[in-house]
């Protein structure tokens, strides 16, 4: 029988750096606050179409669109919150790869013979917590799209209807 000499990714156990670790804890918990911000805005964006529809009905004139104002100044101010938070999340992903990068090349630097597969797999694992950022950027900003997309949609909504009651005034 003729023993094959090769690479095993198996017989390697290495674990993955703290700081990947630490970032990787990071993007679940911005997903997690993202998530709960996101059904906020859902809710707010529901009471906005209810009070667009029920001001356009409103007959006194007492202070128009207040609370439609007051909501949608919060779901406003949530939505800048969250596309801040998509631009940290994206510098952190690349401040993380460029560090991982950094000291793969280091480790490189200091071996006497370094393989195909020490390269290979260092670069794997650089691009994969690079991969799980931009996934959690792309999935943020898909969040911020659509809450924006419906807030515009609310305020045209609003403003239709009061200048269908100011033309039927």
């Amino acid at each position: 029988m003729q023993d094959q000499v090769g690479w095993d990714p198996i017989a390697i156990n290495r674990q993955m750096p703290w700081q990947s670790r630490l970032f990787l804890f990071y993007l679940l918990f911005v997903i997690g606050v993202s998530l709960v911000r996101t059904a906020s805005m859902v809710r707010h964006l529901w009471l906005l179409r209810s009070l667009s529809s029920l001001e356009s009905r409103r007959t006194d004139e007492s202070e128009p669109g207040t609370k439609f104002f007051r909501l949608y100044d919060a779901c406003s101010a949530k939505l800048r919150s969250m596309e801040r938070s998509v631009v940290l999340t994206f510098l952190l992903c690349v401040l993380m790869a460029a560090d991982q990068t950094r000291a793969m090349l280091a480790g490189v630097a200091l071996e006497k013979y370094t393989g195909i597969a020490y390269l290979s797999s260092s670069i794997a694992e650089v691009l994969a917590v690079f991969s799980i950022g931009v996934l959690v950027c792309t999935m943020l900003y898909a969040f911020c799209d659509f809450v924006q997309g419906a807030l515009t949609r609310r305020r045209a909504a609003w403003k239709a209807s009061l200048a269908g009651k100011e033309a039927s005034a």
